[in-house]
């Protein structure tokens, strides 16, 4: 009930987001990832449900090889930079409204 109500769900990208496909009505989504997450399964489910699907893009602390993937990068850390893409979710979360 929780999802399916809700009208905004924000989040790390990944397997917790995918409770998007309990939104059962278009929805306002803001994922944050590192910029090496490849998985698309977010903006499936967006499709499907018509959700506004948001990212917010953080540097990741071991790079995708140039034309290729790796294991280690797609599952690296980041670091969530709060002048850069701190600023960017802001502005999203401001464009919200009032809460």
């Amino acid at each position: 009930a929780m999802f399916r109500d809700a009208e905004v769900v924000a989040g790390y990208a990944g397997s917790a987001l995918f409770t998007l496909a309990f939104c059962e009505r278009p929805t306002r989504v803001i994922a944050i990832a590192p910029d090496a997450y490849t998985g698309r399964n977010e903006y499936g489910i967006a499709s499907l449900w018509g959700h506004r699907l948001t990212s917010v893009w953080s540097r990741s602390e071991i790079a995708l090889p140039e034309g290729g993937w790796t294991r280690e990068a797609f599952w690296g850390p980041f670091t969530f930079d709060f002048e850069r893409e701190g600023r960017y979710l802001a502005a999203v979360l401001a464009d919200l409204g009032p809460a």
